[in-house]
């Protein structure tokens, strides 16, 4: 078995370590089509303005091929995602981001796992006061999820009792990462990008909005990834701890979610 995981970079970072010297991981400049090219050089990834430093090449980039780069304001890693889906002809495939990723999870362990289990997912992630619907009608615009089981009674009727299931759960497998066994992630991917192109065409509030809102079809893509999941129980999933290299300000983080809440103060920025 052969993984390829896609570290989906958008800008100038530091790539962890730990995935660089992994072969499996490979780092993918999304939303190409719209930026300047970015450059890597072991773990360092820059966006010169002039002359390009020695040892540095060219960030594989997610606007060849087939590919919907040009999405990428709407749909931010997800059009890294549909490049996966469409050129890759690796027997197992997966997505994680150079800010967020799985703990330990090497090439080799990879491809263990999925010798005995269909799907590496991250860790749940427990709203405990919240279910996934709620969080999000409290954080964002409810409509975007009713569009959406609207969408799968229409496109995907098969998919409707498995909506209303993962849209009433406290917890989920959040952050658009996985690892899955190839015919898995094409079945999801089928369905995925089927209900996030019909729902661009009905003009979303917020779909013409702020950068931040824009984004709206990323995260609703976190949940219809627990509606798929919660379709087809009999597979076998293996959660791995998530590891970030940038320290997160829970204190803003706790207050905005308390805030959402219980004064219904929608999002405006990520934390």
């Amino acid at each position: 078995m052969t993984a390829e995981i896609i570290i989906a970079i958008h800008k100038p970072c530091a790539i962890p370590t730990e995935l660089t010297s992994d072969g499996a991981y490979i780092p993918l400049f999304v939303g190409a089509a719209n930026s300047k090219p970015l450059y890597i050089k072991g773990a360092e990834v820059i966006r010169p303005e002039g002359k390009i430093p020695d040892g540095f090449s060219p960030v594989s980039r997610d606007d060849s091929g087939a590919n919907i780069s040009e999405k990428n304001p709407g749909f931010s890693e997800l059009t890294g995602l549909y490049w996966l889906y469409k050129n890759s002809p690796a027997d197992a495939l997966g997505l994680v981001h150079y800010r967020r990723y799985f703990k330990g999870l090497s090439k080799e362990k990879a491809e263990s796992l999925l010798e005995t289990h269909d799907i590496i997912v991250p860790k749940k992630r427990r709203y405990y006061i919240e279910t996934l619907y709620s969080h999000y009608a409290n954080t964002l615009d409810k409509s975007h999820l009713d569009e959406a089981l609207s969408v799968i009674k229409e496109r995907h009727p098969e998919y409707e009792k498995a909506a209303i299931e993962a849209y009433s759960r406290t917890w989920g497998y959040m952050f658009n990462m996985f690892v899955m066994k190839r015919d898995c992630f094409r079945d999801y991917c089928d369905f995925l990008f089927d209900i996030l192109f019909e729902l661009e065409k009905r003009n979303l509030p917020g779909s013409n909005g702020s950068a931040f809102e824009r984004r709206l079809y990323g995260r609703v893509s976190e949940i219809l990834f627990n509606v798929w999941l919660v379709k087809h129980s009999e597979l076998s999933l293996f959660e791995v701890a998530v590891k970030s290299p940038e320290r997160v300000n829970w204190i803003k983080k706790g207050g905005a979610f308390l805030s959402a809440k219980f004064f219904k103060k929608k999002y405006k920025e990520s934390f």
